[in-house]
């Protein structure tokens, strides 16, 4: 049975990374890594987005932008996610997905008080987050991989924090059956994140960090949450067209 889903990139990584890595949609891909998605790429920023019911599922993806800063192309990208709560198609939503889905139902994005949170975070699960679909066969405490400037500092009034972190309270939250987000990215490699050190060290953003800033467990942690998230969408397998 294939699952038709649908990757909404909000925007471009460095392109020194690009270049090395590949760009948001192409760390999705490789990290589902299954044979039976039928995948479809749209940018955000560039292309109509299509009517949520047509997928089975959707990943928002990462990005420069900012959810501080919105722009008539941002709240209108907001208008699309509020539809998505009647579209009853599972979405999850990640780093700048989490923030702009937070955004869109009432949610307060700020800059982080403590500035960029970059490498291995320890994340713990809330009792909600346990008894959750994306965090099945996942400890209470789990390591994944970071990389943000903004933070969801208020959830919106109808979801239900499902994980956190000492510096960052809203690691991960749910509306409803369908809609999940989460502020680190599972989709990373451990590859990737040495990646963006280099190019952040680079350009003056972030200070250099000594060898072991990233748990090697991160990735296969950030793995198996993408996959309950697909096995959720397949059982919960939704067509309206």
């Amino acid at each position: 049975m294939e699952l038709e889903i649908l990757i909404v990139q909000t925007g471009s990584t460095y392109p020194e990374v690009v270049n090395a890595a590949g760009d948001y949609d192409r760390w999705f891909l490789t990290a589902l890594n299954a044979k039976n998605l039928v995948v479809t790429v749209v940018d955000s920023l560039v292309d109509q987005l299509p009517e949520p019911g047509l997928f089975d599922a959707m990943i928002l993806t990462g990005s420069s932008c900012s959810a501080t800063e919105m722009n008539p192309l941002l709240d209108a990208f907001c208008e699309w996610i509020r539809r998505l709560a009647d579209a009853d198609v599972p979405t999850l939503g990640v780093c700048f997905g989490h923030q702009i889905m937070a955004k869109a139902f009432g949610g307060c994005v700020q800059r982080h008080a403590m500035g960029r949170q970059f490498g291995t975070v320890v994340v713990t699960a809330t009792d909600a987050g346990r008894r959750d679909f994306l965090f099945n066969d996942l400890d209470e405490t789990f390591d994944v991989h970071s990389c943000h400037e903004d933070v969801c500092t208020q959830l919106p009034e109808n979801a239900t924090l499902l994980a956190r972190s000492p510096k960052t309270i809203n690691q991960s939250f749910a509306i409803g059956e369908f809609l999940r987000a989460v502020q680190f990215h599972p989709e990373a490699s451990t590859s990737i994140i040495s990646q963006l050190h280099d190019s952040l060290v680079a350009r003056g953003q972030l200070a250099r960090r000594e060898p072991g800033f990233q748990s090697a467990a991160a990735e296969s942690i950030g793995k198996r949450i993408l996959a309950n998230f697909i096995q959720f969408a397949m059982q919960t397998r939704h067509h309206a067209h």
